[in-house]
């Protein structure tokens, strides 16, 4: 475990999710910036379209099987939880592929885990990873976790085009591209998707991008 000082003075212990409080606590959070009456940002090009009304379904983008996820692998949700308060201020979650399954055309957001799940796995697969104030203590949590088993990550990267330019609910634009090369993720070759479609909603591209703990970091 570790500590992080958040960016509103408090601070939060970075491990992975005890029990099942700690879990919901991550679904709610998940929904909070995910689902459907979540609403994108100001400097978004659909800037107060709630995400419910343009991804269909009552989920919105949101994953919804962090219980299942839960129960079926314990170690694949890592959380950050205000040493204080409890309440959850990041997360980590994932699953683990076969090397053969990091590919193009890869499952959208809402899959379940038990489909995809594979115990002895080699590579850890990112559902999702959403921790403002805290993102780089939670990616050094993850990498540190990674390294330890000696697995790559993947990460499914993808983006709807809008206006001749592609973007993402959050990161737009370089946004995107930044954050991820940042912490090292690579665009894996062959897997870039131009039909892509996450559950319910309009075509988007996918790219798998991929982080080896062997390869050195990006300064």
């Amino acid at each position: 475990m570790s500590f992080v000082d958040l960016k509103d003075g408090r601070k939060a212990e970075v491990r992975k999710a005890a029990n099942q409080t700690e879990v919901q606590g991550v679904q709610a959070m998940e929904y909070k910036f995910w689902g459907p009456d979540a609403v994108y940002p100001e400097y978004h090009p659909r800037a107060g379209q709630k995400f419910g009304d343009v991804w269909q379904g009552d989920h919105g983008l949101a994953f919804t099987q962090y219980e299942e996820l839960w129960r079926l692998f314990s170690e694949g949700i890592d959380i950050a939880i205000d040493i204080d308060k409890g309440d959850i201020r990041g997360y980590n979650a994932f699953v683990l592929m076969a090397e053969s399954d990091i590919r193009k055309g890869m499952p959208g957001y809402n899959f379940d885990p038990r489909t995809v799940h594979k115990p002895d796995g080699s590579r850890l697969y990112i559902i999702n990873h959403t921790a403002p104030g805290a993102s780089d203590a939670m990616m050094a949590f993850l990498k540190e976790y990674a390294a330890g088993r000696k697995m790559p990550i993947a990460t499914p990267t993808w983006t709807e085009i809008l206006k001749g330019k592609e973007t993402h609910p959050y990161l737009v634009g370089e946004r995107g591209d930044n954050f991820w090369l940042k912490n090292g993720f690579l665009p894996l070759e062959d897997t870039r998707d131009p039909d892509w479609r996450p559950d319910g909603g309009p075509t988007a591209v996918m790219t798998v991008r991929m982080w080896n703990p062997e390869q050195k970091e990006s300064a």
